[in-house]
């Protein structure tokens, strides 16, 4: 669990890790007979800074994701923030895995910090993770930048004139919210992933790909996102095709989800992936 957001610690989204866990995660999981392990991610002897927090997260996330998997766990990461996200496929790669990414986000997150005018880590998740950022302090975490071959973007639908441009020159496929319930689509998409060599897939949601309709996920949520079951139903045959590595929760902030709604809708997505992910590695 890291509760950061932009370097602030239990602030707006950082928040949302908390909440989940409020809302009966470790509960509903127990339930199911799954044994958990928290984990809480402390940012060490970094300096006040975003972008020194920010890289220290992805760090220590990778050491605690390794260590999951040498035992044998399923690594799941809720975060404050989508960049987090990198340190559990460097903690991956650590433990000999080539994971294909499912980034499931409103946004792109394909800035650079020369296209990025609001200067966040944030907005420049996905192209880190491809090696379009931050080079030398992505590296450190261990990770090793993934092929564009092993992304799928789904669910964009705020995307910045910059990003677009970027993304139409890269070899990363995309699946529009409307394009979610097309056979053939979701097949193209995941059997390139499939073909990409990689070994395992990681799932990630920022809460805002999800329809604000349930609730704001955040500050940033746009409107005409995926129903629950849409997200679920790509999640499954998902992990039908590739053997599901590790999940991420991300961008949730609670100030926003009076009722819990949301909060509740990402708790059932743990659950049901678990659940998949068991009946998948069974079968």
């Amino acid at each position: 669990m890291s509760s950061f957001d932009a370097g602030r610690r239990d602030w707006r989204m950082g928040a949302g890790p908390q909440q989940i866990l409020a809302t009966g995660l470790l509960e509903v999981l127990a339930a199911d007979g799954v044994d958990t392990r928290s984990i809480e991610i402390e940012a060490r002897d970094a300096l006040p800074s975003e972008l020194s927090r920010g890289f220290a997260v992805q760090r220590e996330i990778a050491d605690a994701t390794a260590d999951a998997l040498s035992e044998g766990r399923l690594p799941i990461l809720l975060s404050g923030d989508c960049n987090s996200s990198l340190g559990v496929v460097a903690g991956a790669q650590r433990n000999g895995a080539s994971p294909a990414f499912v980034w499931c986000d409103a946004h792109a997150d394909f800035h650079t910090p020369e296209t990025d005018r609001f200067g966040s880590l944030d907005c420049q998740g996905l192209a880190m993770l491809t090696g379009r950022a931050w080079e030398g302090l992505v590296r450190e975490t261990g990770l090793r930048p993934i092929p564009d071959s092993h992304v799928a973007l789904v669910g964009a639908r705020a995307v910045d004139p910059e990003e677009e441009v970027a993304l139409t020159a890269s070899g990363i496929t995309r699946l529009a919210v409307a394009e979610v319930a097309n056979e053939r689509k979701r097949d193209n998409i995941l059997g390139g992933l499939m073909a990409s060599g990689a070994t395992s897939v990681h799932l990630h949601v920022d809460a805002d790909v999800l329809d604000s309709g349930i609730a704001p996920a955040n500050d940033y949520a746009e409107p005409g996102g995926l129903q629950l079951e849409e997200l679920l139903g790509l999640f499954v045959e998902t992990i039908s095709r590739l053997p599901l590595g590790s999940l991420s929760i991300a961008s949730y902030d609670p100030r926003l989800d009076a009722d819990r709604a949301l909060a509740r809708a990402l708790v059932d997505v743990i659950r049901r992936v678990v659940r998949f992910g068991d009946d998948a590695g069974a079968s």
